[in-house]
């Protein structure tokens, strides 16, 4: 993550522990390297079981770009 944000990786240079950045720093940083297409979160989940269904919600919210905000594809802009 830190290759993909330069704001991220001054955080993660300032801290001797990766486990000391705040959630929020991460999630911000992810947030951001997504809505520029650079990376894309994996998360996986059994529906069945209801194993991780919870967190891969969450993540829709909190990581995933609002449709409103992003710009068309390369694809999307050919139709």
């Amino acid at each position: 993550l830190a290759l993909l944000d330069d704001s991220f990786a001054e955080i993660y240079m300032d801290h001797e522990n990766s486990f000391d950045i705040p959630k929020e720093e991460f999630t911000a940083a992810l947030k951001r390297v997504t809505t520029k297409r650079h990376a894309l979160p994996v998360l996986c989940g059994s529906a069945l079981k209801n194993t991780g269904i919870q967190p891969l919600m969450d993540a829709f919210v909190d990581l995933l770009p609002c449709p409103s905000i992003m710009e068309p594809s390369q694809s999307e802009k050919k139709e």
